[in-house]
């Protein structure tokens, strides 16, 4: 049995919540900018779940950043 390092297995499911959440993004801008003429929908109008959506990637992103800056090898 192969042992998976519990850091590998987050960065991979949060990995593929990103790209999902990306793709499913582009689709749905094609799909508006068909539509209305406006690539994004305005904060009023999204759904609840993409708000939080992208609300917790921008918070996610912000947080990679502080780890890359203090804790990896990019670390001063």
């Amino acid at each position: 049995m192969m042992f998976m390092d519990i850091d590998a297995i987050i960065g991979v499911v949060v990995l593929a919540f990103i790209g999902l959440d990306i793709f499913t993004v582009i689709q749905s801008n094609k799909e508006n900018k068909a539509k209305t003429g406006r690539f994004f929908p305005s904060w009023g109008s999204m759904s609840t779940l993409r708000k939080a959506n992208t609300v917790g990637l921008i918070v996610l992103f912000l947080a990679m950043m502080y780890w890359l800056y203090n804790y990896s090898i990019l670390a001063p």
